[in-house]
């Protein structure tokens, strides 16, 4: 039961009320069940009516991307409910995930899907996205996440870059390991020499270059997005914040 009373049909205005038929006729459809509550969110959005809309044109963006495979998509739907702890979206998230081909098995090893044989490498690589506890070192995190693209495509990758908070010997050797053929990530502190030689190459420079594309990336969901500083307290706000972030960016940038 919601602490707040929503809005119901009876004083809901007629931009409300044609929200709350098409809803419930979709998650009817989604779900093949109908229930009294199963719009409660949408009641309690309906008190302030600029974020009911943002969140009907979110649910329409969304509506219409079908590039992820179902199951994938049921799979990141899950994760983020269970990382939000939002038990409306666990509970209907998983019917959905039934009819889109989840068992209830899969379901149930859910918390364990890391050592879970029922999970191929691509579910974990949907999975996997988490939001760390304090600030941990980047660099340890980058060899175990190659090797889970390895493993998902079969493929090495012939070269690996990344910025200079990476740029350790241990972590260079890690990637060699895996097979990497080239690491273009600068080294930390001031390099010798030889180091300086073969970061002046212009494959290395070329590699390098191209990494700094992706901060502006970075710097428009910090600067668009949010991503400067949750709103939310707590780890799980941080977690919520995080992700309606990225949620907001890819939504908008398809």
């Amino acid at each position: 039961m919601a602490r707040i009373k929503g809005v119901t049909s009876a004083r809901a205005g007629l931009f409300v009320k044609i929200a709350y038929y098409f809803s419930r006729r979709s998650i009817g459809k989604l779900t093949g069940r109908q229930t009294d509550r199963m719009i409660e969110p949408l009641e309690i959005y309906a008190h302030v009516p600029v974020l009911f809309k943002g969140y009907a044109k979110l649910e329409q963006a969304t509506a219409k991307l079908h590039r992820l495979d179902k199951r994938l998509h049921a799979l990141a739907e899950l994760k983020a409910a269970t990382l939000t702890h939002c038990e409306f979206c666990i509970d209907m998230g998983s019917v959905i995930s039934r009819r889109w081909g989840l068992t209830d098995e899969e379901l149930l090893d859910l918390p364990g899907y890391q050592t879970s044989p029922l999970f191929s490498e691509l579910d974990k690589l949907v999975l996997d996205y988490a939001v760390e506890q304090g600030n941990p070192a980047d660099g340890p995190q980058l060899a175990p996440a190659i090797g889970r693209v390895i493993r998902r495509t079969g493929k090495k990758p012939r070269t690996v870059t990344a910025d200079r908070g990476y740029g350790e010997q241990l972590i260079e050797e890690g990637l060699r390991a895996l097979g990497v053929r080239h690491v273009a990530i600068p080294r930390k502190g001031k390099p010798g020499k030889a180091r300086q030689a073969a970061e002046r190459r212009p494959a290395f420079r070329r590699a390098v270059k191209w990494r700094t594309g992706s901060e502006g990336r970075i710097s428009a969901l910090k600067r668009q997005y949010g991503w400067d500083r949750t709103r939310l307290d707590g780890t799980e706000g941080a977690q919520t914040w995080t992700g309606y972030g990225i949620l907001a960016h890819t939504t908008w940038s398809r």
